[in-house]
């Protein structure tokens, strides 16, 4: 009898939560059609509520140049050349009349691409941001904004996808010169679609393959020289109209190379503070609320390709105090900021 109430007390569990997710499900659709903006989930979360996909179509690394993001010098309106991959995850497999080659019932590749291109095309010569280019995609080819708002052109021009067919879109911007110390700037989009409307959607930000000398080991040797760390940075839960990752590059890049740890762990956790204070207190619509960071020390281990750490932080969870010194750091031990004086005192202790 115990086991029987425990497995129905399981099963009414599971129908609230089905309940539950029906119940936002249909608010999101309301809220897309009232023109409210759909709220932000990370990444992850979105993939989980995606479950496996049936059927996807990619067109990946479609090469262009564009004029109106910044370059790695943080200057805007530069040409420079841009990579876009689209990827459609569609509701149903592909039909069984894909046989004689009809694609009426999925998604033209061919035609993807066209259509990408003539969104490009047609951007204006002035100083638009890499997200105001993802917006403009974003509505060419479903009729919404990225924010999950139907965008009132849509009412005069169709969109390229047909909605109804669609589960998930995604749609990944990368620069591959607007980086000084990096190998790219990436920023992916996705939305899930429920009825034609989305219902949910994330943005992430990511700065690829930083390269910084950096002092950082327990050997003696490490100590003696420094050596290259190669810094993967995602800000997940983005939410700003500027170009800002030439800032937030430099910020990585200077916390680095006055850095001193003994353990990339340390240093992970640097790196999560200096970034989380650029979010949370330069300006109010520049935000992100998810840090992942990935370290590797490509010579640490000599028959590894590279010794790694990955750590994912919140940003409200990061403890930042304004100190009033302009000798600020990071204190690995108690997690803040400390001047001048706390400094001298945590280095004379080490040695």
């Amino acid at each position: 009898l115990q086991v029987s109430h425990t497995a129905s007390c399981r099963v009414i569990r599971l129908q609230a939560t089905c309940c539950q997710f029906a119940q936002n499900q249909l608010s999101h659709i309301k809220s897309s059609a009232m023109g409210k903006e759909t709220p932000l989930v990370s990444s992850r979360r979105l993939s989980n509520a995606e479950g496996d996909p049936v059927a996807v179509v990619r067109v990946r690394n479609l090469q262009t140049t564009i004029q109106g993001p910044k370059d790695a010098w943080g200057r805007g309106s530069k040409q420079q050349p841009l990579l876009i991959s689209a990827a459609v995850s569609l509701t149903h497999a592909f039909p069984s009349s894909s046989a004689d080659d009809e694609v009426s019932d999925t998604v033209h590749y061919g035609l993807l691409s066209k259509s990408i291109l003539s969104t490009l095309e047609k951007l204006p010569k002035s100083a638009l941001s890499l997200s105001d280019v993802l917006n403009r995609l974003w509505v060419d080819l479903t009729g919404f904004q990225y924010t999950g708002v139907k965008d009132p052109s849509a009412e005069q021009t169709k969109a390229f996808l047909q909605t109804s067919l669609i589960r998930r879109l995604s749609i990944s911007l990368v620069l591959p010169k607007a980086s000084l110390m990096g190998s790219a700037i990436r920023l992916t989009g996705s939305c899930l679609f429920v009825d034609s409307a989305i219902t949910a959607r994330s943005l992430e930000l990511g700065l690829e393959g930083i390269r910084v000398p950096t002092l950082i080991g327990v050997n003696s040797n490490e100590r003696k020289a420094k050596q290259v760390v190669i810094t993967n940075i995602r800000i997940d839960e983005y939410q700003t109209a500027h170009d800002d990752y030439a800032v937030i590059e430099s910020i990585i890049v200077d916390a680095m190379s006055e850095s001193s740890f003994e353990t990339l762990e340390a240093l992970a956790a640097s790196l999560a503070f200096h970034i989380a204070r650029e979010l949370r207190t330069k300006r109010d619509d520049f935000y992100g609320e998810i840090i992942r960071i990935g370290l590797e020390k490509p010579t640490a281990v000599p028959l590894a390709e590279a010794a790694c750490v990955e750590l994912t932080v919140k940003t409200e969870d990061v403890k930042i105090e304004v100190s009033k010194t302009k000798d600020v750091r990071f204190d690995d031990t108690r997690n803040r900021v400390a001047g001048s004086a706390g400094a001298t005192k945590s280095h004379d202790s080490k040695s």
